[in-house]
């Protein structure tokens, strides 16, 4: 993901993608297992600050391509919605040169909806999912935010197999009352309900 912005990997493709969706979910390793690969640092919140990065810059340029073509028809005509435009991307601009997501620049929704053919990322609602050790399960599970919640993996591939009874059983001996898909379900729609934009 790291160069994403500048097309490296699978970036442009990648962030292509991501434009057409209604919210972000990024799911990061919390857990140490020597028998799984780790693509990424040590320190979760590290790689979430790389992926938030790359979608910066990815709107920065956008904003600033948006900008330059708007300034440019503005030479020949101005009209009232082309300067509120050229305004609110100025806003934006100013908001992610200081490395910050888009979504709080305080915009308003009107305004985000003048600028929605921009296509920005970090506009949308973001989400994390920490991927934990069934172990500290119960433990991480106590400080879910509205935004970030944590699950494992392991304990999601083997609640595949179970009947509905065997899953809540299961889920109750390790200390916890719903499964991570529930939650990623749950905090998605949430959001989505009551997202500004």
């Amino acid at each position: 993901m790291k160069g994403a912005s500048k097309g490296e990997g699978l970036g442009n493709e990648f962030l292509g993608h991501i434009r057409s969706v209604d919210a972000l979910v990024q799911v990061v390793r919390d857990f140490d297992d020597a028998n799984v690969v780790r693509a990424g640092s040590q320190d979760p919140e590290y790689d979430i600050s790389v992926v938030q990065t790359e979608l910066i810059l990815a709107d920065y340029q956008a904003v600033e391509k948006n900008l330059a073509i708007l300034k440019r028809g503005s030479r020949t005509t101005m009209d009232k919605q082309i300067t509120q435009k050229m305004a609110i991307l100025e806003k934006l601009l100013d908001c992610l040169s200081k490395g910050l997501l888009a979504s709080e620049s305080g915009i308003s929704e009107d305004e985000a909806a003048l600028v929605s053919d921009t296509g920005l990322l970090t506009l949308k609602p973001m989400f994390y999912v920490y991927n934990v050790d069934e172990n500290m399960l119960k433990e991480k599970s106590q400080i879910d935010t509205p935004d970030k919640i944590h699950i494992s993996a392991k304990v999601e591939a083997e609640l595949a197999d179970f009947s509905g009874e065997e899953k809540q059983g299961y889920l109750k001996s390790l200390g916890v009352t719903e499964s991570g898909l529930d939650k990623v379900i749950k905090l998605v729609i949430r959001s989505l309900i009551s997202a500004p934009f």
